[in-house]
């Protein structure tokens, strides 16, 4: 038999696919966890169970010290876009409880993530803020909606001044956009509409 081309080599070879393959379900799992942890943190924000979203964000931390380690030992594994993907909802989850908690968004040191995912998770979370924004609103607190346009806005102009060149962080530019002239909107209708049907008594 031609080497190393035996049996005896093949087997080995096997044994190492085994153990990428089992590293890498691994890795799956864990981004798994994060992203639903993620949604989690960011629910229990909504619902001001701050408690509930802290532990939530210190289960995820775990879980990516876990997952990056493993990574490391293996250089085709970190390349797993579904760590990319973890990393983003991470960020988008950090953001929102440090703004609600802090009034400000965290670092992307602090959270010890890469440019592109930090900078997409801080995007994402825009759209976050506007729920939590309309929730308030309906509640009848205006005010607290214009300062989430106001943040909305500085993230606009904060991502201008980065001005990525990938597509991808391009597009979430308008997506923040998009998100920033809903919310003017809806706290148009809510300041002015509003008045207008209560004078015209349209309005129950």
């Amino acid at each position: 038999m031609v080497e190393p081309l035996t049996k005896d080599y093949a087997e080995k070879l096997a044994q190492e696919l085994d153990v990428y393959d089992d590293l890498k379900d691994k890795i799956y799992d864990l981004a798994r966890k994060v992203i639903k942890n993620s949604k989690l943190c960011i629910y229990a924000v909504r619902r001001s169970n701050m408690e509930e979203a802290e532990k939530r964000l210190k289960e995820m931390e775990e879980m990516r010290t876990e997952m990056f380690k493993i990574a490391k030992d293996n250089p085709r594994l970190s390349t797993i876009n579904m760590i990319f993907n973890a990393d983003q909802e991470y960020v988008e989850a950090a953001a929102i409880y440090y703004f609600m908690k802090e009034g400000r968004f965290p670092t992307k040191e602090e959270l010890e993530t890469t440019v592109q995912e930090y900078i997409a998770g801080i995007m994402d979370a825009a759209g976050e803020l506007l729920r939590i924004a309309t929730d308030k609103m309906i509640a009848g607190d205006v005010e607290f909606a214009k300062k989430v346009r106001n943040v909305i806005e500085e993230i606009y102009l904060f991502m201008l001044h980065v001005n990525p060149r990938d597509y991808e962080l391009r597009r979430k530019i308008d997506y923040v956009t998009n998100i920033l002239n809903k919310l003017q909107e809806f706290i148009f209708y809510k300041e002015v509409m509003g008045p207008v049907k209560r004078i015209t008594g349209s309005e129950e």
